[in-house]
């Protein structure tokens, strides 16, 4: 039983999809190490016992995923650090030139004073991102 080539990369993106959330999920969220956010703290509200049978079960699904890629040969998937940042720090631009005072009219009435109170603050942040990116940057 084989794979014709796009059907291995399909499975390939799947399953590295996976994985690398799974990872994630138990590093940060299972392990019990949240360092929590000015905006954002994840609580954890599983007892001891539900984490114990997810860390298991996430366990079970990368034994399975490694069985996948034996079986039909699937390739590890190299990610370089670096187009993950670029890609991270092109987002966040985006997205905070998209929260400043003119954009927000499609969600009602905008005070004019966001232009002068809001607009310099979120200017600062993609400022930052922009530093971000230049910092990652090569000739």
């Amino acid at each position: 039983m084989t794979l014709d080539e796009p059907q291995r990369r399909r499975l390939e993106v799947t399953l590295g999809l996976i994985e690398k959330r799974l990872r994630e999920l138990k590093c940060f969220y299972l392990s019990g190490v949240d360092p929590g956010g000015e905006l954002v703290r994840v609580h954890n509200d599983l007892t001891e016992a539900e984490v114990q049978a997810l860390t298991e079960l996430f366990e079970e699904m990368q034994r399975r995923i490694g069985h996948l890629r034996a079986q039909f040969e699937l390739r590890t998937q190299q990610r370089h650090l670096r187009r993950i940042l670029s890609a991270s720090f092109s987002f966040f631009w985006s997205i905070l030139h998209d929260c400043r005072s003119e954009k927000l009219r499609g969600t009602g009435r905008v005070d004019p004073l966001l232009k002068q109170t809001l607009d310099p603050e979120l200017d600062d942040l993609i400022q930052l991102a922009e530093s971000m990116s230049r910092v990652i940057q090569r000739e």
